[in-house]
């Protein structure tokens, strides 16, 4: 059994530049193609009822309790 190392295998242009697409390329493309996606889910999250606010939209108590009456 010959190992790889002894006999290593020619690679052609085409397979450097299938690794290089798939590598960069392809995941960049599928993000870029996520993202509207992604934007109209936020969209949808923040305009549905029953979700709850963001915790910046939440009363602070510490300020709540020194205010006067």
């Amino acid at each position: 059994m010959a190992l790889t190392v002894d006999h290593p295998v020619a690679q052609t242009a085409a397979a450097y530049t299938g690794v290089l697409l798939g590598f960069s390329v392809v995941p960049a493309a599928l993000t870029l193609l996520s993202l509207p996606a992604l934007r109209a889910y936020g969209r949808h999250r923040a305009t549905s009822p029953g979700t709850v606010p963001a915790p910046a939209a939440l009363p602070d108590p510490d300020l709540e309790a020194e205010s006067p009456r």
